[in-house]
């Protein structure tokens, strides 16, 4: 099984995580990249409840057991999801409580293309290449300036809550990754539209929001609040469990 280990051009920044190459012994990021690398591997259940969360104790209401990412669509940010393992998102067929503490996503990054700017006020994310390159761009919430990152295949690196994230292929062939979601990424849809999303994306460039000093509020964008949250997660139970 591949180890985990923090890449050299993380020191100044948020862990990226390599799976190429062995960890040496008493690296403080220890826990989180076993966690992350069962996930993937395993999806059982390893990340512990939150406030906004549900109890966790193990798969509810499932007979499948392995699972494929198929089925992409847009989401706001110009790329292309499948939320193959995400049972909080109302366009899945997973049952609503087959998982509470994380989802996967399965995510698409075609050719010479980039993503919308956009934040996570809810929830934690990480984001692993498994095929292709890509460079990252993020702006935490204790930075005056966001900073870039590079990832290559077999490698991951964290968003925390709050970060303003951007992803770019800038090589001719679509880039593929997985999204690693905790607590799971809510998104309620219907005919009408996208009715709650967990990510707020902006039209604005990275100048754009500097000048506004971050504050996005003051560009028109709402911010989903914890209250909203909980409405759409009671939406999706509704609609799941009278299927």
């Amino acid at each position: 099984m591949a180890l985990w280990r923090p890449s050299v051009r993380s020191r100044s920044g948020p862990p990226i995580f390599d799976s190429r190459r062995k960890r040496p012994p008493g690296c403080k990021e220890i826990m989180i990249t076993k966690k992350i690398e069962l996930l993937i591997l395993f999806s059982p259940i390893l990340i512990r409840p939150t406030s906004a969360t549900a109890d966790i104790t193990k798969p509810k209401n499932v007979g499948q057991r392995v699972f494929s990412a198929k089925n992409y669509f847009k989401v706001p940010d110009g790329t292309s999801v499948s939320p193959f393992l995400n049972s909080k998102d109302s366009l899945s067929d997973l049952p609503f409580d087959l998982l509470n503490g994380f989802s996967i996503a399965a995510g698409l990054v075609e050719a010479n293309s980039k993503s919308k700017i956009h934040l996570m006020p809810h929830v934690l994310q990480v984001t692993y290449v498994t095929k292709g390159k890509l460079n990252c761009k993020m702006k935490e919430p204790s930075e005056n300036s966001p900073k870039e990152y590079s990832l290559e295949e077999g490698q991951a690196i964290l968003t925390p809550v709050n970060t303003f994230f951007q992803i770019e292929n800038g090589s001719n062939a679509p880039a593929q990754v997985l999204y690693i979601v905790s607590p799971a990424y809510v998104f309620d849809a219907d005919s009408s539209g996208v009715l709650y999303d967990d990510s707020v994306t902006v039209n604005e460039d990275w100048v754009d929001l500097e000048r506004k000093k971050w504050k996005i509020t003051s560009l028109g964008y709402k911010l989903p609040s914890e209250k909203d949250r909980k409405l759409a997660l009671t939406r999706i139970s509704k609609k799941k469990n009278n299927k």
